[in-house]
């Protein structure tokens, strides 16, 4: 139990919000992907082959109603996905914090909310600047640019090893994402639970 973090890209479709995009890979794979490991996969009465997953039934899923994009169907490694994990987090309360106030308009309600490549770099270059002044022994400097922030089972307040060890774990996670996104083709989501 307590503050869990994710990161996801997705292949892009026009007209789905951020969270028809997190209800839709949940119940994919809680649904689907069991069935394609098992072997044994039917959808809406259709038995599909399991190494050409063509058909979805998308309202099921949580898009929209009308919805029938296959294109956000990966189909590279073993079976059919909905989306990669870029970033995990697991009890980051600063990072949150941020993605609280510059991306859910300060809203901490465990939704889905977009990324844009604009926040990353935001993100970064704060991440950044804490872990130089956590280096440099300016600990109250920290707390300025990313402060620790306390909640529900949200983990340590206090400015430390956990601290620096989340600040570096972002950084990677932050590059990454900025190597591997295709913003043309791509969004990236943001969401949290507790």
């Amino acid at each position: 139990m307590g503050l869990d973090m994710y990161l996801n890209k997705y292949r892009k479709v026009t007209g789905l919000t951020a969270n028809h995009y997190d209800a839709a890979a949940s119940r994919f794979h809680s649904n689907v992907v069991p069935m394609i490991r098992s072997g044994n996969v039917t959808h809406v009465g259709k038995p599909v082959p399991t190494d050409q997953l063509t058909y979805t039934d998308f309202e099921s899923l949580g898009f929209p109603a009308g919805s029938n994009d296959l294109n956000i169907i990966q189909t590279t490694g073993d079976w059919p996905r909905l989306g990669e994990e870029v970033g995990y987090w697991r009890k980051a309360n600063m990072i949150h914090s941020w993605f609280v106030k510059n991306v859910q308009n300060g809203e901490d309600d465990c939704e889905a909310y977009f990324v844009t490549i604009e926040n990353l770099v935001e993100l970064l270059g704060l991440t950044r600047r804490a872990l130089d002044a956590y280096k440099a022994g300016k600990f109250d400097e920290c707390g300025n640019i990313l402060p620790p922030t306390g909640g529900f089972f949200f983990g340590p307040t206090d400015i430390g090893e956990w601290y620096v060890e989340n600040l570096e774990t972002t950084i990677e996670i932050i590059e990454k994402a900025l190597v591997g996104m295709d913003w043309d083709k791509e969004v990236l989501i943001y969401g949290s639970s507790w």
